[in-house]
């Protein structure tokens, strides 16, 4: 499995975790509904995840550059 799949199932388990997580403690008497707010959280959980797996293995971090900003 190469690196862009793994971050790719990085993102869809933040989304798995994060929209499970929302629509359970989630009511639906505000001005939006659980389903608006669920996508809207999935849409940002896909891409910190993807984003924080990609970043983890980025060649700075590797080879030890990250730390010195």
């Amino acid at each position: 499995m190469n690196h862009w799949q793994k971050s790719l199932i990085n993102g869809v388990l933040s989304v798995a975790i994060s929209v499970t997580v929302l629509l359970t403690v989630a009511d639906d008497d505000g001005q939006w509904g659980r389903t608006d707010v669920a996508g809207a959280a999935g849409l940002a959980a896909f891409c910190s995840g993807v984003v924080a797996s990609v970043a983890v293995r980025s060649p700075a971090v590797e080879a030890g550059l990250a730390s010195q900003f």
